[in-house]
């Protein structure tokens, strides 16, 4: 299991309820690409049982994937957002890929940006 840490914090909200996420770290990649890793990641099913979220983007594009894990469950499966914000904090909004149902939400980096190798 990798368990993401830093000062790093996102929101997921979907028709049922809004979901947390603190304690992760925002990375800046060559080619104006930025990821967002918070929680904890395993290949276990359901990732096991813990919590995660991960936002990838381009800032040329203002799009980007995300897939969140909560309480056992896929939330959101790797699905495309449209983003708004830059690369400390934003919004993103999108639809799940596999039931079309619209969900948004938050980022921030609070102010700490570890940047990729070139």
């Amino acid at each position: 299991m990798i368990v993401e840490c830093g000062p790093a914090t996102g929101t997921l909200t979907d028709a049922r309820r809004t979901y947390a996420f603190k304690g992760g770290y925002c990375e800046r990649q060559p080619q104006n690409n930025f990821q967002v890793f918070i929680g904890d990641v395993s290949t276990a099913r359901g990732n096991d049982g813990q919590p995660y979220f991960f936002l990838t983007a381009d800032t040329r594009t203002h799009r980007g994937s995300i897939g969140v894990s909560f309480g056992g469950k896929v939330i959101v499966p790797a699905s495309t957002v449209d983003l708004t914000g830059s690369l400390l904090h934003g919004a993103f909004a999108g639809k799940n890929a596999n039931t079309g149902a619209a969900f948004s939400g938050s980022w921030n980096c609070h102010g700490v940006m570890y940047v990729g190798p070139n």
